[in-house]
């Protein structure tokens, strides 16, 4: 686990080189919208593209978002029975003892996210709220052979964990919401505004370990099974920049705290989250 922590470094500069990525993909992703909303405005007379900014300041009230986020939990108290149960248990048992990758890994090397999707409407120039839901699964898979008194022996651990959740959020625009001002990348990043963002939510997780030990001709000769379930209630205040890509279409950065009412020490922790947002 100590080398994964040497790779943050690398791992923080390979996550801000995927947000300027994002930033170029999602405005040639765009583009074309972009260019044709500009034609447009600029073909009509001034007192026209005045009546149609008031119309279309009216329609966009409501938005959808589609959300990824990256997660880094603390996960002490799942970590503390992989080391009881599992690092000291059976490590005593078998030489040269590997330690598992574990959920705790995965986090560390930026490869924990999940999706969601919502639904909002703006407030005022300076308000909007949200409600959204998501979730997401995975397994980390652990295989090692061993061998102990000269036996060949095979070790599974495997490491699972699910979770959906729903959640509402109220966002500030301190200096108001962003607005296209102009066409390309540069100009986009120059449009950008501030948000400040406040969520709560709740969240079912589940979270299992499954060990299994076989034996070459003779298959499985033991298996334990940790099954957890948890109901959560969290909040998470964020952060963030909203990028306008063109009039009606954004791309939202943030990075947050999360704070669970229950089980903070397993799963308090940060998150960074990327979206894209279409007002209508």
């Amino acid at each position: 686990m100590g080398s994964i922590h040497l790779l943050r470094q690398g791992k923080l500069r390979l996550l801000l080189g995927c947000l300027l990525s994002s930033i170029l993909l999602a405005q040639t992703a765009f583009c074309a919208e972009d260019a044709a909303d500009g034609a447009a405005e600029e073909a009509m007379p001034l007192a026209a593209g005045v009546e149609e900014e008031k119309g279309d300041e009216y329609e966009r009230e409501s938005f959808w978002f589609i959300v990824t986020t990256n997660y880094h939990l603390d996960l002490k108290e799942s970590e503390s029975k992989i080391d009881r149960l599992l690092n000291r248990g059976l490590g005593l048992l078998f030489p040269f003892w590997d330690e598992p990758t574990t959920f705790k890994d995965w986090g560390d090397d930026f490869v924990l996210w999940d999706l969601s999707a919502g639904y909002g409407r703006d407030i005022s120039p300076k308000f909007s709220w949200a409600v959204y839901a998501g979730g997401g699964m995975g397994t980390v898979p652990n295989e090692k052979e061993y061998m102990p008194l000269g036996l060949p022996l095979k070790l599974n651990v495997d490491f699972t964990r699910r979770s959906v959740f729903t959640g509402a959020s109220v966002t500030w625009y301190p200096i108001g919401k962003p607005e296209k001002t102009g066409r390309g990348l540069w100009q986009s990043l120059r449009d950008a505004k501030p948000q400040v963002e406040m969520n709560l939510g709740y969240n079912y997780q589940v979270s299992i370990a499954d060990v299994r030990v076989r034996l070459p001709f003779i298959g499985r000769v033991a298996r334990i099974k940790d099954d957890m379930r948890y109901h959560l209630w969290w909040a998470s205040p964020r952060v963030g920049v909203e990028i306008p890509l063109t009039r009606r279409d954004t791309l939202n950065i943030l990075a947050g705290q999360l704070f669970f009412l229950d089980h903070g020490d397993e799963f308090d922790g940060y998150m960074f989250e990327f979206f894209i947002r279409h007002r209508f």
